[in-house]
């Protein structure tokens, strides 16, 4: 007997749960995380070039960097070398990320920017 599940039927993945969508937006639904992600998309940035490319505090880029790198969104690489520099980098998942983020875009552009037309 033929199966009604159309997820075993295609070849795309199952849609997420909502548990997964909850457990996504908490990652890069926060405060700035979304910035610090797309401004990252650029390669591999200092400290103090997120701060100015996104306005945030030096203690809210601190804290969400942190959150970013524990997510595994977001490396750390400090050079050997003196003077010493920190870089923090797009992880593979962090890249994965970006396509997410650019859909949100879409959506926000959309419908957010023109409600009146929805």
């Amino acid at each position: 007997m033929p199966s009604n599940n159309t997820a075993e039927q295609s070849d795309e993945s199952p849609a997420p749960g909502s548990d997964a969508i909850e457990q996504g937006t908490r990652v890069i639904g926060t405060k700035w995380s979304g910035a610090i992600l797309w401004e990252l998309q650029r390669g591999a940035l200092r400290f103090n070039e997120i701060v100015r490319s996104t306005g945030a505090s030096q203690r809210m880029i601190s804290k969400r960097l942190r959150e970013l790198q524990e997510a595994g969104l977001v490396q750390r690489d400090v050079s050997c070398d003196p003077p010493i520099y920190v870089h923090y980098a797009l992880s593979p998942k962090g890249t994965a990320s970006l396509a997410a983020l650019r859909e949100v875009g879409q959506w926000a552009n959309t419908c957010l920017t023109h409600p009146e037309e929805s």
